[in-house]
């Protein structure tokens, strides 16, 4: 039996009682191989072992469309960027997606020739979904990244709890103010970080 848990540094005593329980051979997982022992305890997880694979592959049947999506699109914006806000229980790593759009937002105000489509997305306003994600790639030659994951590790979802109550309270609180109401000794707990799969998508359209 196969498990091949991803996010796992929210909830993940349930995906060790799972992997214990059903008897799991292997889990794949996506941390990184020195953060498998903290994400995967070894008394947890029964006889399980555990390995590092990435957060996702080239699917040869995407490339293919993709391929044919080229003729539609020229490259047109010097730098895109899209990053969805993520609450705040990822930890400090969490909040650095929608740093970058702040951090060269206001660098690139030196730079007025250079063509620019940076934003952060909130649900679905400004986000490009499905194949529009793709003819937006297709139109940028280059693309901001960073590596995806979070900072804390909360097993059994409590961080996540607090987190969520505290805002609903405070909706208006900072990331600070937040870690040290809700979490302030769980920080770095993990170290769960690893490249997205827009890395891939980006080498398939060679943005």
């Amino acid at each position: 039996k196969v498990m091949l848990p991803q996010d796992d540094y929210n909830y993940t005593a349930d995906l060790w009682r799972i992997a214990s329980e059903c008897n799991v051979d292997h889990i794949f997982s996506v941390m990184p191989e020195n953060q498998l022992a903290v994400a995967y305890p070894p008394e947890k997880i029964g006889h399980a072992t555990v390995s590092t694979v990435l957060t996702g592959y080239i699917d040869e049947n995407s490339l293919s469309k993709i391929d044919a999506m080229h003729h539609e699109c020229a490259r047109s914006i010097d730098i895109g960027y899209r990053a969805n806000a993520l609450p705040y229980w990822f930890g400090y790593f969490g909040q650095i997606k929608m740093k970058l759009q702040t951090v060269f937002s206001e660098k690139l105000v030196q730079y007025p020739n250079m063509q620019t489509n940076i934003q952060n997305t909130v649900d679905t306003k400004n986000a490009f979904l499905g194949d529009d994600w793709t003819r937006f790639l297709l139109s940028c030659r280059c693309m901001l990244g960073c590596l995806g994951g979070s900072s804390i590790l909360d097993p059994d979802g409590s961080i996540a709890k607090r987190v969520d109550a505290y805002c609903a309270v405070h909706p208006e609180a900072e990331y600070e103010e937040v870690h040290q109401a809700c979490f302030p000794t769980e920080e770095d707990s993990i170290r769960g970080f690893a490249p997205s799969p827009r890395i891939f998508e980006c080498a398939m359209t060679k943005t």
